[in-house]
């Protein structure tokens, strides 16, 4: 039996590694903010279309001082997945474009880390209930 095993073993393919996901950059216009899911997710409008973008929890962008408004220009780096009957863009950064800075009322931060670049979250092992 052990040597079976042993054969089966020695014999079998090397599993495949895994590529890590191709994170492309993505720029446009947001149209709505749903953040009364534990979730933020945005709408945004591309030159390509609109599009679905996963945020991350909100609480961690309150602890992050990051706010966004429809109607901002924003640059987001993450990666798409395309599920049936549509596509979602999981966001790995959010970046604000500030057209005028001078006519403009900045709230919290101008951009937020949402992953590594290895897709781990940045929220995970942060505690929901703190605010620094």
């Amino acid at each position: 039996m052990l040597l079976l095993w042993l054969i089966a073993v020695i014999t079998s393919e090397p599993k495949q590694e895994q590529k890590p996901p191709t994170i492309e950059t993505y720029q446009g216009t947001i149209l709505q903010i749903d953040s009364l899911r534990p979730d933020v997710r945005l709408l945004i409008q591309t030159n390509f279309g609109q599009k679905l973008v996963d945020c991350g929890p909100s609480w961690y962008w309150q602890q992050e001082n990051f706010f966004l408004l429809p109607g901002e220009y924003i640059v987001i780096r993450g990666v798409e997945k395309k599920i049936p009957g549509r596509s979602v863009i999981t966001a790995y950064q959010i970046t604000k474009q500030l057209k005028e800075i001078r006519n403009s009322n900045i709230i919290g931060r101008n951009s937020i880390r949402l992953r590594e670049d290895n897709g781990a979250p940045l929220w995970v092992g942060k505690d929901p209930f703190i605010f620094e």
